[in-house]
């Protein structure tokens, strides 16, 4: 029986070398925001720093959420050609990201992402496919 995680579970974690090694359950020291979880799967993990009050927290990524946290947008506002090149190659379109945001303190799941255009200013917009995530 696989373990599950749930947007109801509102656990927080304070690093993403906490989340990963409590979620994924290994010796992870990650310092990327998106890695594959496993070879055997399709699946990225997506670790976000969500904007405050419109501006990037890290290497110019501008992440925001929807309020019903449905929605989400990922562009870099200070190399505006790494957009457009993404936005020109449709990169990450199709892609299912299993997402834990930093919001506030901490990381936290807020659901399954797949990336599904990039809109008129080429940033990739993302749509909740799922609440939940099975982990094997």
């Amino acid at each position: 029986m696989p373990k599950q995680i749930s947007v109801t579970d509102n656990i927080t974690y304070r690093t993403t070398t906490e989340l990963c090694n409590k979620v994924w359950g290994k010796n992870y020291d990650t310092k990327t925001g998106r890695f594959k979880i496993s070879p055997n799967r399709d699946e990225f993990c997506w670790l976000p720093k969500i904007a405050i009050n419109g501006q990037s927290i890290t290497g110019g990524w501008n992440n925001t959420i929807s309020e019903d946290c449905k929605t989400m947008w990922e562009f870099n506002d200070t190399y505006p050609a790494k957009n457009i090149e993404r936005a020109g190659s449709n990169k990450f379109i199709g892609e299912l990201r299993v997402t834990f945001a930093l919001i506030g303190n901490g990381y936290r799941f807020v659901g399954v992402f797949k990336g599904i255009k990039y809109d008129t200013n080429n940033k990739a917009v993302y749509e909740k496919v799922a609440d939940t995530f099975d982990i094997i």
